[in-house]
């Protein structure tokens, strides 16, 4: 087998980076080898559909019916999906429980190709494949990843090894349960001139999954995850068309196949934590509780965020939805159980991770009731200065963050203003929050939950209008935040 060394891994990489630039110059070159892949493929026993990567940006999910295909999205995060319309692609593939737009059933022996160009330079770029939804006497929704997630560092791209060389680069990423169906992929990606080193695997584990056509039978699907684009524009024109092509393979007569063994998790570890920024926040939660207790008539900390669930795996043995969790990411959910009136605050605050060193992207979404986001809050544009404005002089106040959301900002520095009506959501809604912090700097994984800080959230109710904050410690006009 041509991996069969490397199969303990979830989302396994062959090698790393190939010694070329983009193998096809022009996407035109790019898609007479797609055909050719595709004929090769049909001549040697497979029968080939096409599906198409549809991007779903924050317009698109606020629109209706957008909820469900944006999976809790992220504003600074469009959201990839793998899609394959076609009902008949397969005989006898039960599809009726199921949004087709999002998720397939396989057989064992089948595999999906994704092969093009990866996306411009981002600061981050993940790949990864859930089980959608699984059979527990009714259909339900688990939303589990089923490997680690193949990013921007640890892709195999037809790159030269330098920095940054993952974006713009042609790759081949298949998902198959069978090391026999890689191979032949790998064999048919080769006679159009697609090196094994640009190859990439996503496993499905017979062990884990129960693979087949029927409704008592798991659905797959995917999620690719873009992270602030460094140019704008050409990423908006990556998302508005992208240069790739999507192919399920499936053998003419079904095979015996040759399984991957379950995939091993990386370790998230580092033997580091945040535990001397401890100090820091408890005074800026008496600041801050001591600012706003004079002023207001009602004060609430709400408990420290919750932990998401870390991976796949814990979520399939509890049965419960693990809502597309990221091996690459550490999720804190915090949930007010307050609504925001005109006179009503709430105040987030907490360690900014990327400035202790723990991740590469940080950010704060905020939700409807439909799980749609409204904004967010980032490491790099909204955070940097904020508790300076409570704690001036405290140390590490570089490195912790207090952010009020509020109805009407005039009187705060760093705030987020929230309308009634779209974008934002009217005062009967209660928000929720999700906190990503994604990729440790010096692994390939999220940070780990036990190393780093929860985020917190304040509820306050105004009783007269607070004094201005708009200036800060430095005496500089900080303004609002501009969504």
């Amino acid at each position: 087998m041509l991996i069969a060394y490397l199969t303990l891994f979830g989302a396994l990489c062959i090698t790393h980076h190939s010694n070329a630039a983009p193998i096809f110059s022009t996407h035109t070159d790019r898609e007479v080898a797609a055909e050719s892949f595709e004929n090769y493929m049909r001549g040697n026993g497979y029968s080939v559909d096409r599906g198409e990567l549809v991007y779903w940006d924050l317009e698109k999910c606020q629109q209706e019916g957008g909820a469900l295909k944006c999976f809790g999205n992220n504003p600074d995060s469009p959201y990839g999906i793998n899609s394959f319309l076609n009902e008949n692609a397969v005989d006898g593939e039960y599809t009726k429980d199921l949004d087709i737009n999002i998720e397939r059933r396989f057989r064992a022996d089948e595999a999906i190709v994704f092969f093009g160009l990866t996306p411009p330079e981002a600061k981050y770029i993940g790949y990864t494949h859930y089980l959608s939804k699984r059979r527990f006497g009714r259909s339900k929704r688990i939303n589990a990843s089923l490997g680690d997630t193949i990013n921007h560092l640890n892709i195999n791209v037809t790159g030269d090894g330098s920095p940054g060389d993952t974006f713009n680069s042609d790759v081949c990423i298949v998902t198959t349960a069978d090391q026999n169906m890689f191979d032949a992929i790998a064999t048919g990606m080769l006679s159009v001139g697609v090196p094994s080193d640009s190859m990439n695997l996503q496993v499905l584990a017979k062990d884990t999954l129960q693979l087949g056509l029927t409704k008592h039978h798991d659905s797959i699907s995917w999620l690719n995850r873009i992270v602030r684009f460094a140019d704008k524009e050409a990423g908006a024109a990556y998302m508005a068309n992208p240069p790739v092509f999507l192919f399920r393979i499936t053998p003419l007569t079904e095979k015996e196949i040759a399984p991957y063994p379950i995939p091993i998790r990386k370790t998230r570890k580092t033997g580091q934590n945040e535990n001397y920024m401890w100090y820091t926040i408890e005074r800026l939660e008496r600041t801050l509780r001591k600012r706003f207790d004079r002023k207001v008539r009602t004060s609430y900390i709400n408990p420290s965020s919750k932990v998401t669930a870390t991976f796949g795996e814990t979520c399939l043995k509890k049965e419960k939805n693990c809502k597309r969790d990221n091996s690459d990411a550490a999720y804190f959910f915090n949930y007010p159980a307050r609504n925001m009136g005109p006179n009503e605050l709430l105040i987030i605050y907490g360690v900014n991770h990327v400035q202790t060193g723990f991740a590469t992207y940080m950010s704060i979404s905020i939700y409807d009731w439909n799980g749609v986001a409204f904004a967010a809050l980032n490491s790099e544009d909204d955070m940097v200065g904020s508790a300076s404005q409570f704690i001036p002089y405290m140390e590490h106040v570089d490195k912790a963050f207090a952010i009020v959301m509020a109805r009407d900002c005039t009187e705060f520095a760093y705030c987020l203003e929230v309308p009634y009506t779209r974008p934002g959501f009217p005062s009967w809604v209660t928000p929720v929050l999700t906190v990503r912090n994604i990729l440790h700097p010096n692994t390939t994984a999220g940070p780990d939950f036990e190393e780093i800080i929860s985020t917190n959230v304040m509820y306050a109710k105004l009783q007269r209008k607070l004094p201005s904050l708009k200036v800060n410690a430095t005496g500089a006009n900080d303004g609002d935040f501009k969504l």
